[in-house]
């Protein structure tokens, strides 16, 4: 019975969702003990911007923080539902992208990588909405834009413009105007901000190094506390066994939807890219690879068999969320 209500749409089911929100975010409104390392040099003018008006109020970051997140987490299951890339209507979406970003003490509160990530996911809608676009579409024009908003807050998402041209390739006929229109659309923004900076006298000479620091990053593995590890591992090995479904029922499927799980494919190796290599193990990129992963294990859970054993597998998941919670709320190890 709970599984049922756990995997529908019901209001009861956005209800369990966001109560298991709040308990994994209770530490975002706690004075905070740890903060993300790659903040200190974030220096991107949104993400100022933002910081400026916050002005080191925890409580006030916090509840911005977890609206940005809940906002970005239902967004996914109106993706979901308008693309029907599960076929069911589901929460599931939404609950596995806060179980995978609420891990961890560093990716819970107010970051770069929340506003970033929200303009990530209004990309991917505006990718899978170009599905029957004529040739030389502007929406990717439109994705591009959205990209370039959104490294402002997070500049490194530079590196997912080539995820862009990419899909434009995998859903449709792509033309040689395809790859200038998004490259086009994502520096837009940096003309209105060069604009800005000059008419009001500012020095862009500073702005340019701002954004050569966020580019020069170390690459020494990261430390990770054992049972973050043991979780990781857990959420990887569902993963896989998620990813071998999906292979099997692959050919079975429609081809738009074929197509839309191309295109997170190609999300998901775009992060583990940018995570393993052009971020230095950042563990912001936690929030992009959650998009693509949010799905895939949503469209296990939702067509696979009802069995026990994938019952106990969802619930472990759901527990190991709460026992992090719990450690990142009470330092218990």
């Amino acid at each position: 019975m709970f599984y049922r209500i756990l995997t529908g749409d019901r209001f009861l089911t956005a209800l369990i969702v966001f109560l298991f929100a709040f308990g994994i975010w209770i530490p975002a409104f706690i004075p905070p003990k740890i903060i993300a390392s790659t903040d200190s040099i974030n220096q991107m003018p949104f993400y100022l911007l933002i910081n400026k008006y916050l002005n080191g109020n925890f409580i006030l970051s916090g509840v911005i923080a977890f609206s940005i997140m809940m906002y970005e987490a239902f967004l996914m299951v109106r993706i979901n539902a308008r693309f029907v890339l599960v076929q069911q209507k589901t929460f599931l979406p939404a609950l596995f992208f806060i179980i995978i970003t609420g891990y961890s003490p560093y990716l819970l509160g107010w970051n770069a990588y929340l506003p970033s990530t929200l303009f990530v996911i209004l990309t991917l809608n505006i990718i899978f909405g170009s599905y029957n676009d004529q040739p030389n579409s502007y929406r990717i024009f439109e994705a591009g834009i959205l990209l370039g908003l959104g490294s402002l807050f997070y500049a490194p998402l530079i590196y997912l413009l080539p995820f862009i041209w990419i899909s434009g390739m995998v859903q449709r006929h792509f033309y040689w105007r395809e790859i200038a229109f998004p490259f086009i659309g994502f520096f837009l923004p940096y003309l209105f901000v060069f604009a800005f900076l000059f008419f009001t006298n500012k020095n862009i000479l500073e702005f340019l190094l701002v954004l050569k620091v966020q580019f020069v990053f170390s690459f020494s593995l990261p430390k990770i506390n054992w049972i973050y590890l043991s979780f990781a591992i857990y959420l990887l090995l569902l993963v896989l066994m998620a990813s071998v479904y999906l292979l099997k029922v692959f050919q079975f499927r429609k081809i738009y939807i074929r197509d839309y799980f191309m295109v997170l494919f190609w999300l998901f190796i775009s992060a583990v890219l940018i995570y393993c290599l052009l971020s230095g193990f950042n563990i912001g990129i936690t929030y992009l690879l959650a998009i693509p992963v949010s799905y895939i294990l949503t469209n296990y859970f939702i067509n696979s068999k009802k069995s026990i054993g994938n019952k106990i597998l969802l619930y472990i998941l759901l527990g190991f969320s709460l026992f992090l919670a719990a450690q990142n709320l009470f330092n218990l190890i």
